[in-house]
């Protein structure tokens, strides 16, 4: 939806980042929309995960893996990074993306934890 939106405006989004989002949940409140409480959950703090892959490089044989998963999570669901977009920087309204209802999370979360 989101690159038919933008192609449908060129002229608004050349040479523009354009964020969009459907919905912003976290893989926590994903799992409660799913009804799934099987799930053994452990939190981690993503900074915690920059320091492990960073103490990970500087070893004398780095296990490139474990360094690469602990940057990447970082990366995905680090705060400041992501795909957590202030309100105002969303295009949503432009390229036609609308916003997801809880209802429809939970349909969602539900359908594919089967």
């Amino acid at each position: 939806m989101a690159v038919m939106g933008i192609v449908a405006h060129l002229e608004m989004t050349r040479n523009q980042i354009v964020y969009v989002r459907e919905a912003d949940v976290s893989q926590k409140q994903l799992l409660r929309l799913a009804g799934d409480q099987k799930v053994e959950m452990k939190e981690v703090r993503t900074d915690d995960l920059e320091r492990q892959g960073y103490a990970e490089v500087q070893k004398e044989k780095p296990d490139w893996r474990v360094a690469t998963q602990c940057f990447l999570r970082r990366a995905i669901f680090g705060e400041d990074f992501g795909s957590h977009f202030e309100e105002g920087r969303l295009a949503n309204r432009l390229v036609g993306v609308r916003q997801m209802t809880e209802a429809e999370l939970r349909g969602l979360a539900g359908k594919y934890s089967k």
